[in-house]
């Protein structure tokens, strides 16, 4: 099951995230914070989410998201985004 919301340009949403979970960007892009960092997604992109706690998205320009249940391999989902970042974070240091 999928939650979506239209946000207007500038607009704050809090919506009530859970480990496993995936925020995906329809159109625009937004901003928010999780696990102590920035993060911008932009159309196209998402972003599993690693904690139970509420997101707060800031609309950067008007967006459309799509929040959907977690998944059972939350476990196996969390690892794939640790290894990403840590991709992720090695390529920008070059």
């Amino acid at each position: 099951m999928s939650q979506h919301h239209t946000l207007q340009a500038d607009s704050l949403l809090t919506l009530p995230a859970r480990r496993g979970a995936c925020l995906w960007v329809e159109s625009g892009t937004v901003w928010f914070t999780a696990d102590g960092a920035d993060v911008v997604l932009a159309a196209g992109q998402r972003y599993w989410i690693e904690e139970d706690e509420p997101l707060l998205l800031q609309a950067m320009h008007p967006s459309r998201v799509r929040l959907t249940e977690p998944l059972r391999t939350a476990s196996a989902i969390s690892g794939l985004e640790r290894l990403r970042r840590y991709l992720q974070n090695a390529l920008s240091q070059g």
